[in-house]
Order: C-alpha cells, then structure tokens, then sequence
C-alpha cells in the first residue's frame, strides 16, 4: 500500500514537474521571440515595457524558489540591486548611465565567467541568465538608438568621472555586504556557503571569508573599469554583447548534449578539445 503511494505520489511530482517545464518553456521562446522583433525594429518604446514585465515575473518566480529552498539571503548579491534598480531606471526614463555601467561590466562577465544557459525550459538556468544579460541587451539597444534622456553622444565626464561614481555605489553595497558577512553566524544558505558546500550545521571559516571578500573586491573593480570603456566605447558595447549571446548559446548546447539533469558546464578546455576532435576526427 505504501509502496503504491509512493508511486503516484512520484508520477504526480513528475507531472508537475514537466507542467512547468512546458510552460517555461513557452513563455520563455515567446519572450525571445518578442525580444528580437522589438531589437530588430530598435523599437524602444517596446523594449521599455517588455524589460520590467519579464524581468518582474522572473523576480517573482526566483523569489517563490529561494523562499521554498530557504535562499532568501542570496539576494542580498549585487546582481538582484543592479536589475531592480535597471528596471526602474528604464521604466522611469532615468538617466541609467551608472548603471549600464554595472550591466555592461560585472553582471555581463559574470554570466560568461560562470558558464551560464539560455536552457529555455528551466526555470532556474533561464531566471540567472536573463537577471546578468537582459538588462544590458535592452540598455544598449536604448543607448545606441539614441533615446534622449538614455543616449551615450557627447558624455558630460570623462572615464575617472564615471569610474569613481560607480566605485562609490559599489562601496555602498560592499560595505553593507561586507559586514553582514563577517558578522552573520547563522546557518542559512548564502552564495558564499552554496558555492563550496557548506553543510547547514558547519560555519564558515574566517579565512574563507576574507578571500571570498578580497576576491569579490578586485573583481568588481575591475569589471567597473570595463563597464565604464563600454560606456565610452560602443564597439565594446556590442562585442560583449554577442560573446554573452555566444557563450549562452554554447552553454545552451552543452547542457542539453550533456542530459538537461547534469551540471556539468563547457569549460574553455573541453570546448578547444571539442573543436580539435571535429577538425581532425
């Protein structure tokens, strides 16, 4: 008897398991869809309303997940600030100078750094992907286009201008994200204990700590430095752009050639054997 409700306690978790997958899965290709008619036809006023609609309902989704898992401390990242505050600048037609500055650098690199998918039907992959790519896709479609209050022509300052402001901004959160992580004793799951498996019931080391912070610090600030070039400089703009869409797409491939339940990631390695065993196979 147990045995048997076990068994469709297991097909209904499965049914609903690919339920939400098939939807994801839609609106997912249907916002693409969306996405590249509106950059195609560099219809701006579009790109304003489709970026908060899907970037809310993406906020939403990863806030019920991490609520179910117990990851509510993972948004206190910077990633999770800098979209919202994108969202409200392009939303509130605000001059997002400062913050195409942390698009176009740490969340962009990020994304590449880390290996991440375009997986059209998980949820999870796809949220992480839109929440460090989408934002910089939009704004650099709205800046180049020329949008009035959004354009990148004739720059009031220079680079050490922009660059200090957004090192300023970027202390404010560090400082905050500093201390709490010093100063936090408690077992719930942040990015930090996520990253190298921590157990629930083990603290953090100190040790583990300062290295994480030092190597959060350097590099931020170096990712501000190349945000900062992409403001001034539209062709690093644009070819950061397509090396993002490159790598989610290579990424995209992998995650499926490898089995959509494997997190195994195309390193640079694997992807140089990969090429060198279809050249001379």
């Amino acid at each position: 008897m147990d045995i048997q409700h076990n068994t469709q306690d297991n097909i209904q978790e499965t049914e609903t398991k690919l339920t939400k997958q098939f939807f994801t899965f839609v609106y997912t290709m249907v916002t693409l869809i969306v996405l590249i008619w509106f950059l195609g036809t560099a219809n701006t006023i579009g790109l304003r309303i489709l970026f908060p609609i899907t970037g809310g309902i993406m906020l939403i989704m990863r806030v019920e997940e991490f609520y179910r898992k117990k990851y509510m401390l993972f948004f206190m990242e910077l990633c999770y600030f800098v979209f919202v505050w994108s969202i409200i600048g392009v939303v509130g037609n605000y001059d997002i100078k400062y913050v195409y500055v942390f698009l176009h650098g740490p969340l962009i690199w990020f994304s590449i750094i880390n290996s991440e998918a375009y997986a059209p039907h998980n949820l999870n992959k796809v949220t992480s992907y839109v929440i460090h790519n989408f934002g910089a896709l939009i704004t650099c479609c709205i800046y180049l286009n020329g949008d009035d209050i959004l354009t990148l022509r004739d720059l009031p300052y220079n680079f050490f201008h922009y660059f200090a402001i957004s090192l300023i901004i970027f202390g404010c959160w560090y400082v905050s994200f500093t201390i709490f992580l010093f100063t936090y004793t408690g077992t719930g799951m942040i990015l930090l204990r996520h990253r190298l498996k921590i157990q629930k019931d083990q603290p953090t080391p100190f040790e583990i700590k300062v290295k994480y912070s030092v190597i959060y610090l350097v590099a931020l600030i170096f990712g501000l430095a190349f945000g900062v070039l992409s403001l001034h400089c539209k062709e690093i703009t644009i070819a950061m752009i397509i090396l993002s869409i490159l790598s989610g797409l290579l990424q995209t491939a992998w995650y499926y050639r490898s089995g959509s339940n494997s997190k195994e990631k195309l390193t640079l390695k694997k992807f140089f054997l990969m090429i060198k065993n279809f050249v001379f196979c």
